[in-house]
């Protein structure tokens, strides 16, 4: 199954070892099925900040409207490959 992993480099609730096992985990069963988006500045909520403190403390965060964009445009391909 496609699937998407979306990771924020500023998610302190996930971090990037464990987006990275996820992703190959996935790939040791199909690597064509995986797609991996890391997205700079955002946090584990889809907003971003402008520094990791801001980010933890969630203090004038704002939504990551390009990760939303991200899995529109990766569902839209699955779609258009079917």
């Amino acid at each position: 199954m496609p699937t998407l992993v979306l990771w924020g480099d500023y998610d302190w609730i996930v971090g990037r070892d464990e987006s990275e096992r996820c992703v190959a985990i996935l790939r040791a069963h199909d690597p064509s099925l995986v797609t991996y988006v890391v997205r700079r500045e955002m946090n584990h909520h889809f907003d971003v900040f402008a520094d990791p403190v801001a980010a933890f403390n969630e203090e004038s965060g704002k939504y990551d409207e390009g990760a939303a964009q991200a899995i529109i445009d990766w569902i839209g391909a699955r779609l258009r490959a079917e």
